[in-house]
């Protein structure tokens, strides 16, 4: 069931959150979340050891935190033990995500995604941070993304709000008027 892999990536990484102490033993939680997910993305043996009944649980999780090469914090050898043994392997790749919310959403913060044409300049990404704060009511940090295809302008997304100010967005709306427009309809149905 995909739709619920989402939910329980959250539920485990709120767990995580609450066993952690301290800004630097989060960081080296998130490290080691990131480090598990782009070895079980990237690497098939990594995914076949995981998957493998013929070897002890015990043995999958040295052989993976030896392939981290940082130990990670007690609490990421549990829920790692926990995901394996209970075969959830498909949750690796979304607890990066879910952690970082996690810890956003215990701090305050709300986190805003800018999408621009051309990558912006850091006065930019202040100003855009500012009006992210004012809509969102609360601190923000920004993740930024580039998408040549907007042409310029950006879209703003807050939660599940939808800041829309881009030029390809704005010519689309412009064409569907033009197309909607009386004399317009009225020359295409006279041309047939």
């Amino acid at each position: 069931m995909p739709s619920a892999r989402p939910a329980l990536a959250r539920r485990y990484a709120e767990a995580l959150c609450d066993l952690l102490e301290g800004a630097e033993e989060r960081q080296r939680a998130l490290y080691a979340l990131e480090r598990l997910a782009e070895l079980w993305t990237s690497r098939r043996e990594v995914r076949g050891l995981l998957s493998a009944p013929s070897i002890p649980l015990d043995g999958r999780i040295r052989v993976l935190t030896t392939l981290l090469g940082e130990a990670p914090p007690d609490p990421v050898l549990n829920l790692l033990r926990l995901v394996v043994e209970h075969r959830r392997h498909a949750l690796l790749p979304l607890l990066p995500q879910a952690f970082e919310n996690a810890l956003d959403e215990r701090e305050g913060v709300v986190r805003v995604t800018v999408t621009s044409a051309t990558p912006l300049r850091d006065e930019q990404l202040k100003a855009v941070a500012a009006l992210a704060e004012r809509l969102a009511g609360r601190p923000v940090k920004l993740d930024q993304h580039v998408d040549a295809s907007l042409i310029g302008g950006l879209q703003l997304r807050v939660g599940d709000r939808l800041v829309d100010a881009s030029l390809r967005t704005q010519l689309d709306r412009l064409v569907e008027v033009v197309a909607e427009a009386p004399l317009v309809r009225q020359s295409v149905q006279e041309g047939d």
